[in-house]
């Protein structure tokens, strides 16, 4: 079965899950993404990046902003929202902008492109346990992506949040020479509150690799 067929059966099978529901009285959880022009989070990120040619792990600190900027038409006349991203050393110091993406959310899905890359963040509704393929709009192979929990109360950076969902993206953490993880966690009304990920490579006891941790500020 090819990728687009095995999406487009996918699409009807979130609503045979809510048998019983009536659509109107559905509830999507677009709420866990809020697109408005103007809104933004500050992050508190640390980078830790491994070098096995020297052996020396180096770990950067720094505070990332993520702010909606403009929101264009795409080609099939779908509002899609820029997301410019900015960060500084300090807060002392002046955010600098390095890059930038685009979100949409397209009925059932969040549609994220970035660096010519189509991914799919999120599916709607939101449900506990659904699986989906992150990569399904691209040439990428199949990753499942998976909601770990949904409308939990969680505590980021001494905040209480009433309502969040997990994203589990990449879960393979036992390989002995190739570890990889992601995930995203996010709180209604806000949007993204925490991203993690990791890969990391072994050889004859060095490791190589990246470790990033995103928190929201207080």
């Amino acid at each position: 079965m090819s990728r687009s067929i095995s999406y487009l059966l996918f699409v009807p099978l979130l609503f045979i899950g809510c048998k019983g529901e009536p659509l109107e009285e559905m509830k999507f959880g677009y709420e866990y993404l809020p697109l408005t022009i103007g809104s933004q989070i500050e992050y508190d990120v640390d980078s830790i990046v491994y070098d096995d040619f020297s052996g020396v792990r180096t770990t950067y600190e720094f505070v990332l902003r993520e702010r909606i900027v403009e929101v264009y038409d795409d080609l099939n006349q779908r509002k899609v929202y820029r997301v410019e991203r900015a960060k500084r050393a300090s807060d002392t110091t002046d955010f600098r902008v390095y890059e930038s993406y685009g979100l949409l959310i397209d009925g059932t899905r969040l549609e994220k492109l970035r660096d010519n890359l189509r991914t799919i963040p999120l599916v709607f509704p939101v449900r506990d346990d659904v699986v989906w393929d992150g990569n399904a709009l691209n040439a990428k192979a199949r990753v499942n992506y998976r909601y770990d929990y949904v409308d939990r109360q969680v505590a980021y950076s001494g905040i209480i949040f009433d309502s969040t969902l997990r994203v589990l993206q990449w879960v393979d953490t036992t390989n002995l020479i190739e570890k990889r993880f992601s995930e995203e966690r996010y709180a209604k009304g806000l949007g993204l509150v925490y991203k993690e990920f990791f890969e990391i490579e072994t050889n004859f006891d060095l490791d190589s690799g990246l470790h990033w941790i995103q928190t929201i500020r207080p």
